[in-house]
């Protein structure tokens, strides 16, 4: 007789089994490659798995997490967002990587504004990416978010850094 136990164990199988597709099983394995998507806008190519310490201000071991970030690193993930937090959160996200020396290596999501009360211009905006682009030692950012209520100012001014990579002088993609 099929008990309630007996059947939601074999429909919590065979929902595993669903859901573990041949493909997924294979970017579980050790040595095998992530599944990566192309970003729409420039065919670019990155892993469907990201990394963002939210919650690394109470955490008393701040070397366990670059660790993490090092792991994440060495088994081909590359984004990494860097937007939670406040000002002391940027600042660790930026030295975790730079102490690694992988920097480069990683497609950066940050904010485009600083963290707290938004109220800024356009050159605020600029002011805060050349911070950023000199705390995390790249030559620009990967993606830049806005809150959707920020200011129109806001996106402007990331449009115009944006425009001026025509040119490849621009800190945004």
């Amino acid at each position: 007789m099929l008990n309630r136990r007996k059947f939601l164990g074999i429909a919590a199988g065979a929902s595993a089994a669903v859901a573990l597709t041949p493909r997924l099983l294979r970017a579980l394995q050790p040595g095998a490659t992530l599944i990566q998507r192309a970003i729409p806008s420039s065919g670019e190519t990155v892993p469907v798995i990201g990394l963002s310490f939210s919650n690394h201000a109470g955490c008393a071991d701040p070397a366990a997490l670059k660790e993490v970030l090092r792991t994440f690193a060495d088994n081909g993930a590359r984004v990494y967002d860097a937007q939670h937090g406040n000002a002391a959160a940027e600042q660790f996200h930026a030295a975790a990587a730079n102490e690694l020396g992988i920097q480069n290596q990683l497609f950066w999501s940050t904010r485009g504004t600083p963290p707290g009360p938004a109220q800024l211009g356009p050159g605020a905006v600029k002011a805060h990416v050349d911070t950023l682009l000199a705390r995390l030692r790249v030559a620009r950012l990967d993606l830049v978010m806005l809150p959707p209520q920020g200011d129109p100012m806001h996106l402007a001014a990331l449009k115009e850094e944006k425009a001026a990579g025509a040119s490849g002088t621009s800190a945004c993609r």
